[in-house]
């Protein structure tokens, strides 16, 4: 067998399908580091099953999936396969080729397969170990293993050799061995408890089977008896009944007149209480409406606050209005009043005139000009100056041409900005307006809030009282459950307790066993089981018997004898025995009352005519007192022996004994108890389901309260969101408002500064006119100079010269003059165009001061209105109350009166209550002689006999036929032999017939008593008898195959247990052999391989217990060449390495798997250790295949294949292979 094929897909870096073809020999895989090659190792060892996610390398399981990277999503599942190539049939399968399968998804589901079919984790474990490749094996040698092998205690290290010896399946054989003789073992023990069990069972069942017929013909002798007695019993129960029944007529007649009259007042008081109702209804009304006038004060009041906020906000923004107007004709007589002096400018005519001199002497020097050739040499540093000159006035000229475009631009300016403030204006009056409708629907949405909560308010009452009245109920189901849980209890316990006091000592129950099996040996019973007492005397009475409730009663003395002779005989126990015809009879005493004297206790003491003696003399000299103190007074008396209610006995010789059963009140108590207990329980079942009836009702009612609070939770919920709503719309206008007034603000302030820079800039246009003057007159100066110079250039060029000047001041005066001509016409242009602005301005605000008067004047109407019908609401309010009064006494006088009724109603109820326990005493005593006939019936039909119904008038002065007169079905006790069942005795009210085939009743026995003393005495052998079993031989039969099959079975399982204990010695006996074999095999390749890698020195493998091949740990000594034998421990990296490959090689040799991966296992090995290890690796592959994860040349070199593994951005591995043999050479 060898691996053929991998495929991964999914699985750590290997998003998508991935296949690896292998081959025989060497298969090399390398690649850089993080590259995914180990996740190759990874892959192989997790489709063979490998469960331990640290193995692999993840934290756990799941990581295994790709987890994506760059463009590439992650993996939705993870799966690997294994192709095995099985032609050698190496595994224990019929297929030449298998493939194993691991599929891991997103989710956590994991699947298994095997030639793709679903197979459990298991399966593929046990397939792979018979193969040698399980999750332990050495045949997959993971990253850090080699340094592992060394650093293994001994005995982990032993597991190494165990695996190579391939004693694993021995040692599942060896545990599922175990686990059967565990099994086996068990069920022996189980089977011989059932044997013990059923042994001592079937000589009971013998003698069980020999008193069944003693049973038989004991029960219809009884029934005979039975028969007679019944029919007496029955004509005095019916005569008592009629006489109730009257008793209880009379008494429900008397009833029936005060309930009669009791209803009229109640109907009275009823119809006192609907008046009331509905004045409270009136009141209610009028409280109301009280209510609705104080909501429409408070609404017109929250109307009228609204109206005054409006109204200041209004005078506010008047008054804003108004400043803006006084500010803006203070800004209109500013520019009115600003006028400067040099407005007035140069005369037309003079500066015609001017002009005109100009040209003249322009002419004139225009002849001079040739001669001035020769002088300009000499003026040209006059003419720089000139140029100087000339070059500050346009200077000066383009700074005031500048000032004035930047006047030009503030005026712009201040018009965007008073067109945005006439636009903030409008927008704020909008926003006032909105603010008030918002502020409106607050107002509204408040009281829709305010009406949500009070109706929800209202329904969550009511809901809460809807849940108070489940949880009541709730809480009262539970207390019924718990109560009836708890008697059921009481009753399993008490019934519980009853068998263990029916039990007695061992002398007592000899007695009742010879009883049952002599007929010589007469026992009439327990005196505890034949005395009846009266409740509240239970504890008592029995302290006062003590011992004797156990005591035995016989007829004759001969008996106690007999008795007594079988208990010495047996040597088993103590009796005390009663024996009727020997006991020495004394009387009762008798008391007159006294206080805090019960009485004589053997008064209270109910039992057969015959035992009266035994009970006389027994409790006869006991008196019965409520408290210890009184005892103590009788007990000076010597009257005789004194018993409190509560137990504590005093004797005349000075001793007290006292305590309490375990049940309060003893035997006698506990039977009581026990009688009482189904009725009790059936009674809470009553109550609880009348309690659940109710809880359904109030769960109805709750579901309804709670579907009508989710609708009022929505509707309060809806106008809560209305509110926020409204206050969140109101917030926003307040916001915006804000924000507007902010903005205007802002524009008044950048106005204030633009005209403030303005002025400025005005000022500063001014400044720079008088600097162009100025420079003009520099300028005319250096003119002047020039002239003067080029006059004294020479006589013939004078005249020239004063021309040139006349000239020249000309031309500097005519263009000065031009110039400020032009700059006055600009200023004039500029205030006039400012000031008409500023008249617009002026009468927009005029006219909206005028809009605010009059809406101020509207506003203040409307509060005059609003504070009139205030005072309306105040006097609607006081008639209201005044209205509300008139109920309310009304309302009083009603109440006065229930209360004058209610205590007649309270008489009336109580004489009611008298006559209806006179009522229920009578219909108790009713119902007492009716059970006593129906306890007659029950006793009838428990012993097996028919109930015969009385006719119609059969029973005299015309009584109606009770309940208990209907027939009923036929039934038996188990007691009752199988042929009085089909008897058909019935028992009728006189002359019965007599029951066919069965023996005539003779007439002497007729008497009752005689016949009921017949009925106790037959019934008494028949206890004697004690429990038959009808079934007995069957019982025995079946008892007895049942005992022989588990004989049997005991064998069996027996031979079993030593086959199996006898295979578990012979497997282990094999796994020592092989282990021993491959110990040895595996040492001496151990170091043979140390020798071949280290050139020399020695290492060997030995047992820490030489002797215990079974369980010795295994260690290892190794001395390299040149040095001496040291620990492992002290190795060098390279010797731990080269010392573990010669081991692992060795456990290869000793036992070659079918393939084998080593990842990684030659990395610390130097570069001559690598070329001996590929030389042992190629020996080594002539029988393994091996699949090598490396870094190392040399080892590389010894592959036949090779797959490169490589890694790109996204995070996915990528594979190339070479296959080397196909390579040229």
């Amino acid at each position: 067998m060898y691996l053929k094929r991998l495929e991964i897909q999914g699985f750590k870096s290997f998003p998508t399908r991935t296949v690896f073809e292998f081959g025989p020999g060497i298969t090399a895989i390398i690649g850089p580091n993080g590259s995914g090659k180990s996740n190759v190792a990874d892959a192989i060892r997790w489709v063979l099953g490998e469960q331990n996610p640290r193995v692999m390398r993840l934290r756990k399981l799941e990581d295994a999936l790709f987890t994506g990277g760059h463009k590439r999503p992650p993996a939705g599942f993870a799966e690997v396969s294994l192709w095995l190539d099985n032609s050698d049939r190496w595994l224990p399968v019929d297929f030449t080729e298998v493939v194993v399968t691991r599929r891991l998804h997103r989710s956590g589901d994991m699947e298994y397969l095997i030639n793709r079919q679903r197979v459990r984790l298991r399966d593929v474990i046990e397939l792979f170990l018979t193969a040698r490749l399980g999750q332990n094996s050495y045949a997959i040698m993971g990253q850090g293993l080699v340094d592992q092998v060394l650093s293994l205690k001994p005995e982990e290290r032993r597991a190494l050799i165990a695996e190579a010896a391939d004693v694993r399946r021995y040692q599942v054989r060896i545990e599922e061995a175990q686990d059967r003789l565990a099994a086996t073992q068990e069920n022996l023990e189980k089977v011989d408890l059932l044997v013990a069990e059923i042994a001592p069972r079937l000589a009971q069942l013998e003698r069980q089977a020999r008193r069944a017929r003693e049973h038989e013909a004991l029960t219809r002798e009884l029934g005979e008896a039975l028969h007679a007695w019944f029919a007496s019993r029955r004509r005095a129960a019916e005569e008592a009944l009629v006489a109730a029944r009257a008793a209880y007529d009379q008494h429900n007649a008397a009833f029936a007149a005060a309930q009669a009259e009791l209803d009229q007042l109640e109907e009275r008081l009823t119809t006192v209480h609907a008046r009331l109702a509905e004045e409270r209804e009136t009141e209610r009304a009028a409280r109301e409406r009280l209510h609705e006038l104080e909501e429409q004060a408070r609404a017109a009041q929250g109307r009228l606050r609204l109206e005054e906020e409006r109204l200041g906000f209004v005078r506010r923004r008047l008054e804003e209005l108004e400043g803006e107007i006084g500010q803006l004709e203070a800004e209109r007589v500013a520019l009115r009043d600003h006028a400067p002096a040099e407005e007035t400018g140069p005369d037309a005519a003079a500066l015609a005139a001017l002009r005109e001199t100009v040209r003249a002497r322009q002419a004139e020097l225009a002849a001079f000009d040739a001669a001035q050739e020769r002088e300009r040499r000499e003026i040209g540093e006059a003419e720089q100056a000139v140029r100087r000159g000339r070059a500050a006035l346009r200077e000066a000229d383009d700074r005031a041409a500048a000032l004035e475009r930047q006047l030009r631009r503030f005026e712009e300016e201040q018009a965007a900005r008073g067109q945005r403030q006439r636009l903030l204006l409008r927008r704020l009056k909008e926003y006032g307006q909105r603010y008030l409708a918002r502020l409106r629907a607050l107002y509204a949405a408040e009281d829709g809030a305010l009406a949500a909560e009070q109706e929800r308010k209202r329904a969550r009452q009511v809901l809460e009282t809807a849940r108070d009245e489940v949880a009541a109920s709730e809480q009262a189901v539970q207390a019924l459950k718990a109560s009836v849980e708890e008697r059921r209890r009481r009753l399993r316990l008490l019934e519980q307790m009853r068998e263990h006091v029916r039990g007695v000592d061992a002398g007592v129950q000899l007695v009742l066993d010879q009883a049952q099996r002599h007929g010589r040996l007469r026992v009439l019973g327990l005196l505890g089981e034949q005395v009846r007492v009266p409740r509240g005397l239970e504890v008592a009475l029995e302290a006062a018997l003590a011992e004797y409730i156990s005591a035995v009663l016989v007829p004759e003395q001969r008996d106690a004898l007999a008795a007594l002779k079988a208990l010495i005989e047996a040597e088993n126990g103590r009796a005390t025995l009663i024996p009727l015809d020997g006991l020495k009879p004394s009387p009762a005493l008798n008391l007159a009352a006294e206080r805090g004297v019960v009485g004589v206790a053997a008064r209270f003491v109910k039992c057969d005519p015959r035992l009266r003696d035994v009970v006389d003399t027994l409790l006869g000299r006991f008196i019965i007192v409520e408290d210890i103190e009184t005892g103590r007074a009788l007990l000076r008396r010597g009257l005789g022996s004194v018993v409190t209610l509560d137990g504590i006995v005093l004797r005349p010789n000075g001793t007290i004994t006292g305590g309490r059963a375990a049940l309060g009140g003893g035997r006698f108590a506990m039977e009581r108890e026990l009688a009482d207990a189904p009725a009790q329980i059936e009674e809470a079942l009553t109550a609880c389901a009348q309690r659940e009836a109710e809880l359904a009702r109030a769960r109805q009612r709750l579901a309804a309260a709670r579907t009508v609070v989710a609708d009022l939770d929505a509707a309060a919920e809806a106008a809560r969101q209305e509110l926020l709503r409204a206050r969140e719309a109101l917030l926003t206008e307040r916001a915006g408002m804000a924000a507007l007034r902010a903005e205007l603000r802002h524009l008044r302030e950048t106005a204030t500064q633009s005209a403030r820079r303005a002025a400025e800039a005005t000022a500063e246009l001014e400044r720079a006119r008088a600097r162009r003057v100025a420079a003009a007159r520099v300028l005319a100066e250096h003119e002047r100079r020039l002239a003067t110079l080029r006059e004294r250039a020479g006589d013939t060029t004078a005249v020239r010269d004063a021309l040139e000047r006349a000239l020249t001041e000309a031309r500097g005066t005519l263009a000065a003059l031009e110039r400020e001509q032009e700059a006055l016409a600009a200023l004039r242009r500029n205030r006039q165009a400012a000031l008409t602005r500023l008249e617009e301005r002026l009468a927009a605000r005029r006219r909206e001061a005028e809009a605010r008067r009059q809406e101020i004047a509207a506003v203040e109407a409307e509060c005059t209105r609003l504070r009139r019908q205030l005072a309306s609401a105040a006097a609607a309010r006081a008639q209201a109350e005044a209205e509300l009064a008139s109920p309310r006494e009304r309302v009083r006088a009603l109440a006065r009166e229930i209360e004058e009724l209610e205590p007649l109603a309270a008489q009336r109820r109580r004489a009611l209550a008298d006559l209806e326990r006179a009522c229920l005493n009578a219909e108790s005593e009713l119902h007492r002689r009716a059970q006593e006939l129906e306890r007659l019936r029950e006793e009838v039909t428990a012993e097996g006999l028919a109930w015969e119904p009385v006719p119609d008038g059969a029973a005299g002065n015309g009584h109606r036929r009770s309940e208990s007169d209907a027939p009923l079905p036929q039934a038996s006790l188990p007691s009752a032999g199988e042929g009085r069942r089909q008897g058909g005795v019935r028992v009728g009210a006189a002359h019965p017939p007599r029951p066919d085939g069965a023996a005539q009743v003779t007439d002497a026995v007729t008497d009752a008593a005689a016949l009921a003393e017949r009925v106790r005495a037959l019934r008494a052998r028949i206890r004697a008898l004690g429990p038959v079993n009808a079934q007995a031989q069957v019982d025995y039969a079946e008892s007895k195959e049942r005992h022989d099959f588990l004989t049997e079975q005991v064998r069996d399982l027996r031979a079993a247990e030593e086959s199996l204990k006898q295979t578990l010695d012979e497997l282990r006996g094999h796994v020592r052999e092989r282990f021993r074999a491959t110990f040895q095999r595996v040492g001496a390749d151990f170091q043979q391989y140390f020798k071949t890698f280290f050139g020399g020195g020695n290492a060997r493998l030995v047992l820490t217990e030489p002797e215990d091949y079974g369980h010795s740990g295994v260690d290892i000594i190794a001395r390299p060449p040149g040095k001496r034998l040291q620990s492992l421990s002290l190795l060098s990296g390279g010797e731990r390495a080269m010392t573990a490959v010669a081991l692992l090689f060795a456990l290869l040799q000793a036992n070659p798997a079918p393939f084998c991966v080593l990842d990684e296992v030659d990395a610390a090995l130097d570069e001559a250790n690598v070329g001996r290890f590929g030389e042992a690796l190629r020996r080594l592959a002539e029988r393994t295949q091996f699949i090598v994860i490396t870094h190392n040349r040399l080892t590389i070199q010894a592959a036949d294949t090779i797959y490169g593994v490589s890694m790109g951005r996204d995070g996915a591995s990528s594979v190339l292979s070479l296959r080397l043999n196909d390579l040229p050479e």
